[in-house]
């Protein structure tokens, strides 16, 4: 993530804001059975939008996250949403991302 130069930060940064970001910090919580309420920005919409144990909620809105996170615990789905997150959490092997990045490049390679 850059730095405006002030802290703390008065807006977000576009890096952070960019859909061409992987928040692995998301994975890691979902791979130990723990499901995320995060912000609903293009990174998490775009690589999190296969499973429900991310639940997004509108940028910078902190009340929203306290009441979603809040609802999680309430609700009981915890334990069901941390199986599904578990779940989801194991595409991602060492395996399939290099095939996926070796096919995207050979689609590059074959277009020029």
């Amino acid at each position: 993530m850059r730095s405006s130069g002030s802290w703390p930060p008065q807006r977000p940064s576009s890096t952070l804001l960019g859909a061409d970001a992987f928040p692995l910090v998301v994975l890691e919580s979902l791979s130990c059975g723990t499901p995320v309420v995060a912000y609903d920005i293009p990174a998490i919409r775009f690589n999190y939008a296969g499973t429900r144990a991310v639940i997004r909620v509108r940028p910078l809105d902190v009340k929203g996250l306290v009441n979603e996170t809040y609802e999680l615990l309430r609700s009981g789905d915890w334990d069901r949403l941390g199986r599904e997150g578990v779940k989801f959490s194991k595409m991602f092997t060492w395996d399939n991302v290099a095939r996926v990045e070796w096919s995207a490049l050979e689609k590059i390679a074959n277009e020029g």
